[in-house]
């Protein structure tokens, strides 16, 4: 009866997707994150694969990553314009940022590209900023809860 009860808890479970960014970390602690929440698939939702951090430019991080076993999925299309992370640094406001990307997710019907990489394996997805409410994966996050059966975990 107990295995019957765990198992009927364990089906009601959302599928779970993780978030991380990298900013205050090398590549050896980004990578054990990783491995530590057995994530299968990394999606880097950066406009511009570039990066100053040392093997955190998209190519190499790729292969870093897929060294590991884990598959690397690049988006660049879902990353925030260049406009809107100017504006965002002119004026700080972070909430007319949220409210001016998600409504250019929805108008570009960028979204469904990304929710089509999410498929029950572990994913997680990426950008630099460590805080999650400070980047537009906080906006990814939302519409990924609010649009499939899962549940985002910032890491």
């Amino acid at each position: 009866m107990l295995n019957n009860l765990i198992g009927l808890i364990s089906s009601y479970r959302k599928h779970k997707v993780y978030s991380i960014g990298y900013q205050g970390r090398n590549i050896e602690e980004f990578l054990n994150m990783l491995k530590k929440n057995e994530i299968k698939v990394l999606i880097d939702t950066r406009k511009s694969g570039l990066s100053r951090k040392p093997y955190f430019s998209r190519n190499a991080l790729k292969q870093k990553v897929e060294k590991r076993g884990i598959k690397f999925i690049g988006l660049s299309e879902v990353g925030a314009p260049k406009e809107f992370r100017e504006y965002l640094k002119e004026t700080g406001n972070l909430n007319n940022f949220f409210k001016m990307y998600r409504k250019h997710i929805v108008k570009n019907n960028l979204f469904d590209n990304l929710g089509s990489h999410i498929n029950g394996e572990r994913t997680c997805i990426m950008c630099f900023e460590r805080n999650p409410y400070e980047c537009h994966r906080l906006v990814l996050s939302d519409m990924i809860n609010e649009n499939m059966d899962t549940e985002v975990i910032h890491i």
